[in-house]
């Protein structure tokens, strides 16, 4: 008996009891996908560039309206004619949008009006009176004067 019990306690104290090793747990967060702009404004031929923010994979850029405005596959914005529209950056499965606002640069846009009509005109030609006076667009509108439905 005594044989055994020694065995036993032999056998017992060659067991190594150990304390469950700790993993320090971390918390890794994702890094922010974003567009560095939401919305610009630009005048007729000006560019801008977009710019993604966030991650390292290709982005493919897209325009709601080519007319209005185009983008490349670097992210350069071009202002085509006034209007607008949506420049839109597809990344990692989402879609960031930039809103696009296009104005013409031309400040002074003239018009034509006649002296019995209520219209403004792009052409001196355009109404039947001979007598047209040319004016600013802004004049006109502040005026009273709407778009002639045959030459806007």
């Amino acid at each position: 008996m005594k044989k055994i019990l020694l065995s036993l306690l032999l056998a017992f104290s060659s067991v190594v009891v150990s304390a469950p090793s700790v993993v320090p747990i971390v918390e890794v967060q994702a890094a922010t996908i974003k567009l560095n702009k939401k919305s610009v404004t630009l005048n007729k031929g000006k560019t801008t560039t977009l710019k993604v923010s966030g991650t390292k994979k290709k982005v493919k850029w897209t325009s709601s309206n080519k007319k209005i405005a185009t983008v490349t596959s670097t992210g350069k914005v071009t202002a085509k004619k006034a209007g607008t529209a949506y420049i839109s950056a597809k990344v990692n499965g989402k879609t960031l949008k930039c809103k696009v606002v296009v104005k013409n640069n031309n400040v002074t846009t003239n018009v034509y009006i006649t002296r019995t009509g209520k219209k403004y005109h792009r052409k001196s030609k355009c109404g039947n009176s001979k007598y047209v006076s040319k004016v600013s667009l802004k004049y006109a509108k502040s005026h009273g004067y709407t778009a002639c439905k045959k030459c806007y």
